[in-house]
């Protein structure tokens, strides 16, 4: 009888567990301009650092063999492994996989093993990667925050595994890059990861911005938006704002993706000219060399504005970012110059935000739903209060 009830107990305590919902939060460590994420995975668990990535759907790691020589790794990290022998709670799905980026590509067996989080844990699928060439990332492996409509075959994406075993309390993603973005030294900065939830009380001064998510062939992909109206704007010598530039799309036409795994804002390949133009530079002098853009010159005095469809049916939403706000010091291997922050993306109509865009925000990622039939995606962002402004 004492048995039972122990047993019983038990029982209700493990129910309990299992239903409830949570928010996990991820500290974010920058490891060479990467934005990465600890995680648990496996039985006995084993940490490992991924870089979070929206702008994929299917999270992998790199394998014991990989991380240990057989794959290139020249990003100036360690690697550790996924071990599946290692892991009691490890499943071969019996499935290869191989993922495609723009800047390499990936492969290996999918699995399914534990992840753990702030107490929390569940079964999630994964690609165990016995070959990359993504060699240059500063950590192990990805964690795909896209959606499951894009992952590769037997696998899904973390969010969506979390919200629809009902492991989280609301149906969106919350991030906070911080104010150091290249190397926060081997541990986290003021950076947050919010799953499952969202902080903009904390971060953010003012209301929200909010645009709406775009379906491809009827569904959600990436997190992506409308993009209607891009112009550059800078002040005349008497402090007057010339507006130049503009470059105008039918609605529907061009794309902005909000993008966690890319580090630049990328543009229409024939419109890289007129870009840099409406801010006053000169796009082929940056390419020979013949211009050296100082830190001094990402300022105030010129801003770029990227109009979206909004939330709010035939309206338009502008989201104006000046030059200060798009600083990354190091270029040409000098303090004193800053990046350009534009680059090609390599097609007529997609406009890729990547960091150099989200870090400027409170960005909130909202499915509006926990089952993908139910998604109505909305992506939020809010200026920052002033002290979690970059410095």
């Amino acid at each position: 009888m004492v048995y039972s009830i122990r047993a019983t107990a038990a029982a209700v305590v493990l129910l309990a567990r299992c239903s409830s919902a949570s928010i996990l939060e991820f500290p974010v460590t920058f490891r060479n301009t990467y934005a990465c994420v600890d995680i648990l995975v496996g039985t006995p668990p084993q940490n490992h650092i991924l870089v979070f990535d929206t702008g994929s759907a299917t999270s992998w790691i790199a394998d014991k063999t990989c991380a240990n020589g057989g794959c290139d790794n020249f990003s100036g990290y360690p690697w550790k492994g996924y071990d599946a022998n290692s892991s009691v709670t490890s499943k071969d799905l019996g499935i290869y996989d191989s993922i495609d980026y723009l800047g390499g590509g990936t492969g290996g067996e999918a699995y399914s093993d534990k992840f753990s989080k702030d107490g929390l844990t569940w079964t999630q699928t994964f690609i165990s990667a016995n070959q990359t060439s993504m060699g240059f990332i500063a950590g192990e492996g990805f964690l795909g925050l896209a959606f499951s409509s894009i992952a590769e075959q037997a696998t899904k994406t973390v969010m969506e595994t979390l919200m629809q075993d009902g492991l989280v309390d609301n149906p969106r993603f919350g991030l906070y890059y911080g104010t150091e973005f290249n190397d926060t030294h081997g541990h986290p900065g003021k950076g947050l990861l919010t799953l499952g939830g969202s902080h903009e009380s904390k971060y953010v001064d003012g209301d929200i911005t909010w645009v709406p998510g775009k379906k491809d062939n009827g569904v959600y992909e990436l997190w992506r938006s409308n993009l209607k109206t891009f112009y550059g704007q800078r002040k005349d010598n008497n402090g007057n704002p010339q507006t130049n530039g503009s470059l105008q799309y039918e609605l529907g036409a061009a794309n902005g993706v909000f993008d966690t795994g890319a580090g630049l804002i990328y543009v229409p390949d024939d419109t890289i000219d007129t870009i840099y133009d409406s801010i006053g530079w000169n796009y082929t002098a940056l390419l020979h060399g013949d211009y050296i853009p100082s830190c001094t010159d990402f300022n105030s005095t010129w801003s770029v504005t990227f109009t979206f469809e909004s939330d709010k049916g035939s309206d338009f939403t502008n989201i104006t970012l000046t030059g200060d706000q798009l600083r990354i010091p190091g270029f040409a291997y000098q303090p004193d110059a800053c990046n350009p922050p534009f680059s090609t993306s390599g097609s007529p109509y997609l406009f890729l935000l990547g960091q150099l865009y989200l870090r400027n925000f409170y960005s909130i990622f909202d499915f509006g739903g926990k089952k993908a039939e139910d998604f109505n995606v909305l992506i939020g962002f809010g200026n920052l209060k002033k002290e979690w402004r970059m410095i």
